[in-house]
């Protein structure tokens, strides 16, 4: 197990290339913009593989293989569990409406202080959006849902934006920016999200999937 987490810090695009991952999150307490953190248990047990792409001259002749499934479950807020190969302190951003206050919507995560992996919950129509680093490293991150759970539409991917946003933006995330059957941009897909801070950076990788066909279609690179 340590060598998930160790691979997921070193390497999170071979990670997400070599796993199909589930985040379980929950976040009922984690209401101020700069204590979002949570404790994630690692899961394996019992989970399907999903069918994925390999790199290199394999990928390239379109050759695929079995990947495991692995989940990140969000413990509770009172829990003891030591932090360890199969636990791990994260920054959590919980999902929002577009009419959530402020400090609920949008996660503030540290460049030098606090843990060095972020979660959010799965994308299934929500928009996540990347804020400017500061000198520091830090940036503002935002998951925001579709009005009322419905796939959006024009004026939907606009107001997830503006609700997003806060101060100058490196990067929005959607179904509208991710055209194609094998992207986000199809319905039936769905997307992980998880940021590495790594020299006082952060970057985000989206993981592209399909639940029905257990299929794993590619991982994209979010932010520079």
């Amino acid at each position: 197990m340590a060598t998930v987490l160790d691979e997921l810090r070193a390497d999170p695009e071979a990670f997400l290339r070599h796993y199909a991952v589930a985040i379980a999150g929950r976040a009922p307490d984690l209401t101020q913009l700069q204590e979002k953190r949570a404790k994630f248990q690692l899961r394996t047990e019992g989970r399907a593989a999903f069918r994925g792409f390999q790199t290199g001259i394999a990928g390239l002749r379109s050759k695929q293989k079995d990947r495991p499934s692995i989940q990140f479950a969000q413990l509770p807020a009172n829990s003891n569990a030591a932090l360890g190969p199969d636990v791990a302190e994260v920054w959590y951003v919980p999902m929002a409406e577009d009419t959530t206050r402020m400090a609920n919507r949008h996660t503030l995560l540290s460049g030098t202080e606090g843990p060095d992996i972020a979660f959010t919950s799965q994308l299934s129509g929500c928009t996540f959006s990347i804020g400017t680093a500061s000198q520091g490293g830090g940036l503002i991150v935002s998951h925001i849902r579709p009005p009322q759970g419905r796939q959006p539409d024009a004026a939907d991917y606009q107001a997830m934006r503006d609700a997003g946003s806060l101060g100058p933006m490196a990067h929005f995330f959607d179904r509208e920016s991710r055209p194609g059957q094998t992207s986000y941009g199809e319905p039936g897909n769905l997307a992980t999200i998880i940021g590495v801070r790594r020299g006082g950076t952060w970057r985000f990788y989206a993981q592209i999937y399909n639940l029905v066909d257990r299929r794993l279609y590619k991982v994209e690179r979010l932010n520079a």
